[in-house]
């Protein structure tokens, strides 16, 4: 998500905004063709929803999958910011595991959505993160720790639902 997007956009007219915005997740969207394991589930306002390991087999390594898209999500925030002339950050929060419920809801306007605790995990990784950074729980930690990924040790955060929750950036 984008970190203080009221105080982003506060001068900013509709058109700018939806400009703006469209130009964030085209480039996100662009990206998803070098991701396959990944899935766009949708946008909530500023927020960018993916999910990793919904249509592949399980020899996929999701949570490494999902880490390196995160990682390319923030490159493509900094080019922005140069081709735009302006200057934000997103946050970004990964967890990792199952099972989680996913599928078509509505009949008028159907939309896929994915549901469960796994997802409302990786959510609160992602509004506790620290600008700039991606979140990782410790189920993501342990699925990529041996990976080529520079992480450090956040300590534990208070997760609504969930009590302290050991975390990684």
């Amino acid at each position: 998500s984008v970190v203080k997007w009221t105080d982003l956009i506060a001068n900013w007219d509709a058109v700018r905004v939806m400009k703006f915005l469209n130009a964030l997740f085209s480039k996100y969207d662009e990206l998803l063709h070098e991701f396959p394991a990944i899935t766009k589930v949708k946008t909530i306002g500023h927020i960018y929803m993916i999910a990793g390991g919904l249509f592949n087999d399980s020899s996929v390594n999701s949570a490494a999958v999902v880490t390196n898209y995160a990682v390319k999500m923030l490159e493509i925030v900094k080019h922005l910011n140069e081709e735009l002339k302006i200057d934000f950050t997103i946050t970004a929060g990964v967890n990792t595991g199952g099972p989680i419920n996913c599928g078509i809801l509505g009949h008028t306007r159907p939309v896929f959505d994915i549901l469960g605790d796994v997802v409302n995990v990786s959510s609160r990784m992602n509004s506790f993160s620290l600008p700039g950074y991606i979140q990782i729980s410790e189920a993501t930690y342990n699925c990529i720790k041996y990976l080529d990924f520079n992480i450090r040790e956040r300590g534990e955060i208070m997760i609504k639902g969930k009590g302290n929750m050991k975390t990684y950036l």
